[in-house]
């Protein structure tokens, strides 16, 4: 597969690719424009043709031509590779992909064929019919959502596939028929309304079966598969990715009908996971295409411990959140049938936010004359809120506040509750990095000047056996990111210095900061002769050399054995290194400046 990657990076200008959507006008090595990943101001893009990488240092976006279609177009890592092999007239190796093409075909034939069975039969089925016109779904919507019916009949599926000369193993591979204990196939599901699921390139993956009448579960999905895996989907996702691409916030509901009901609505975001509990493929599938989340559950107990947990995996993942609440015993589809289109939109509109939601549960579940209630209050408002809209929310509370009667004291006393629970000035700070903003430039700050002028030397091909040779001296590295750029390398080139130019190897470190590193050096021409070069090496690497010899000192210092002269000599001996490594630093700040 290797060979495959190598051979598409080769035939694809990542000038010419990236150029499709971007504007680029050429600076040296490298060429420039607008990121189209935010919104860029001033040209903050650049690509880098000679090692094929780009990287906004505004937003921190980055990678190759494989990580431009993946983004770009939204495509996982295999599906980039095979719109690149077009593209760039190659064909793949058989070990290029999970399965075969003709494999491939085979599944999505038993697929097409299962969904045209069911489909069928829903027609003949009255019980089914009455059914989905209690809830409102006509033929039109039936087709549109791919509705179907699984006959009670224990074999009628099997026997159509084999009739059609298609594989049963492979059917039960694909959770649509399984076997019994003499050998026979049965139909996985039988006496249920069947919903057609398709991954978000519109990929017919797998099933859900819904009972009709009594009996559990009400639900059955197909079973877990190369072909389905439910905990990265989501449920109509290849119908909402446009409008969530055009900025609409995505809507998460529970389930299938959920997800019909919102989009008859006009609510044509709504997503659902499969029957479980958002998971965090689900979070970045999201991601992808939005960048906030209506959670509208149902306003049951269980709704509510849903929504709850929901919140909990999509604001770490930077989603922006609102929470609809719906009455007791409601889902989107009665509030549909019962109160309207608009009104199902009213509600979603007045979602709130994760801090109002936390706190209408809070007033749900404990009582106002608790002193619980009053800390838990303190603690949300404390961690959720900046000063000026913790204000907001004392001033909404405190006239409750109990065993006080001055109002001006109500005040006093909730905002001093409120502020024994606010995080630390250096953990607010922490919050409020968070996520971490993309480095850019700034990460070589991170970097000693001498690590810097070594790991810099990758980029020139005569002074990579150097940068081996210092890169393989444990010792020598101090700062956190030279050790991390240092295992990236060592991952790479675990036993010698790789060969070639830069532009041959960079892709095969798994660290993206150290390819942009390497990538920003690599515009930078050294105005010194290649023995000058060689110099300066030696020189940074002396340095590193006293650095950790210095540090060895100070560590010896500490040793309780050692007698008054020998700590004097050590003392002096670390304010000799300390002094020559400030004077050459003042040199280095100049040459890296």
């Amino acid at each position: 597969m290797s060979d495959d990657l190598d051979r598409i990076r080769q035939r694809i200008d990542i000038v010419d690719l990236v150029g499709q959507k971007v504007t680029l006008s050429q600076r040296g090595k490298t060429w420039k424009g607008l990121c189209p990943f935010h919104d860029d101001k001033n040209p903050s893009f650049q690509v880098n043709r000679e090692l094929g990488r780009y990287r906004c240092w505004a937003c921190g976006a980055q990678g190759d031509i494989f990580n431009w279609v993946m983004e770009t177009q939204r495509l996982t890592f295999t599906e980039a590779m095979h719109e690149l092999a077009a593209m760039a007239g190659i064909k793949l190796t058989k070990g290029a992909e999970c399965t075969t093409p003709s494999q491939r075909e085979a599944e999505d034939a038993l697929m097409a064929l299962a969904l045209k069975f069911y489909r069928e039969q829903l027609d003949k089925a009255s019980r089914a019919l009455e059914y989905c016109d209690e809830r409102g779904l006509d033929r039109t919507l039936r087709n549109y959502w791919e509705l179907g019916y699984a006959p009670s009949l224990g074999d009628a599926l099997a026997q159509r596939i084999k009739k059609e000369g298609l594989s049963l193993a492979l059917a039960q591979s694909l959770s649509l028929v399984d076997k019994d204990g003499g050998g026979s196939y049965f139909d996985r599901f039988r006496g249920r309304l069947m919903v057609a699921i398709r991954d978000e390139r519109s990929r017919l993956v797998g099933f859900g079966g819904r009972i009709l009448g009594d009996g559990q579960p009400k639900y059955i999905n197909s079973a877990e598969s190369p072909v389905f895996q439910k905990g990265r989907l989501l449920y109509g996702l290849h119908r909402a990715k446009e409008p969530m691409s055009k900025g609409e916030p995505a809507v998460l509901v529970e389930g299938y009908f959920d997800v019909v009901a919102c989009h008859r609505a006009g609510l044509t975001t709504a997503v659902a996971p499969l029957g479980t509990s958002l998971t965090e493929d689900q979070v970045r599938l999201l991601s992808r295409w939005t960048n906030q989340v209506n959670v509208l559950l149902d306003g049951d107990e269980a709704g509510l411990k849903a929504a709850e947990r929901a919140m909990e995996m999509l604001i770490p993942a930077g989603l922006t959140t609102q929470i609809v609440t719906l009455p007791s015993g409601d889902d989107p589809d009665t509030i549909l049938r019962r109160e309207g289109a608009d009104a199902l939109q009213a509600r979603v509109k007045e979602g709130k936010s994760a801090l109002e939601f936390q706190l209408w549960l809070l007033e749900r579940r404990k009582s106002p004359e608790s002193r619980e209630f009053w800390q838990e209050l303190a603690e949300l408002i404390a961690k959720n809120a900046d000063p000026l809209q913790s204000e907001t929310w004392i001033e909404k509370y405190a006239p409750r506040f109990p065993g006080v009667r001055d109002a001006m004291a109500k005040r006093t006393a909730l905002r001093e509750m409120v502020a024994t629970h606010r995080p630390a000035p250096a953990a607010r700070a922490r919050r409020r990095e968070a996520p971490k903003a993309p480095r850019g430039r700034r990460m070589f700050t991170e970097l000693h000047t001498a690590e810097i002028r070594i790991l810099s030397a990758l980029t020139e091909g005569h002074l990579v056996p150097q940068a081996d040779t210092a890169l393989r001296e444990a010792s020598l590295w101090e700062t956190p990111m030279a050790e991390q750029f240092r295992a990236a390398y060592l991952r790479m080139a675990p036993e010698r210095a790789p060969d070639g130019p830069l532009s041959s190897w960079i892709h095969t470190l798994d660290d993206e900061d150290f390819k942009s590193f390497l990538a920003w050096h690599a515009d930078k021409a050294s105005l010194l002769d290649p023995e000058a070069q060689e110099k300066e090496i030696e020189g940074a690497m002396e340095r590193l050399r006293e650095r950790a010899e210095a540090r060895r000192l100070r560590d010896q210092m500490v040793e309780p054995e050692w007698d008054t002269e020998s700590l004097r000599k050590l003392t002096e001996r670390a304010r000799r290194l300390k002094k020559g490594d400030e004077a050459k630093s003042e040199t280095d700040d100049d040459l890296f400046a």
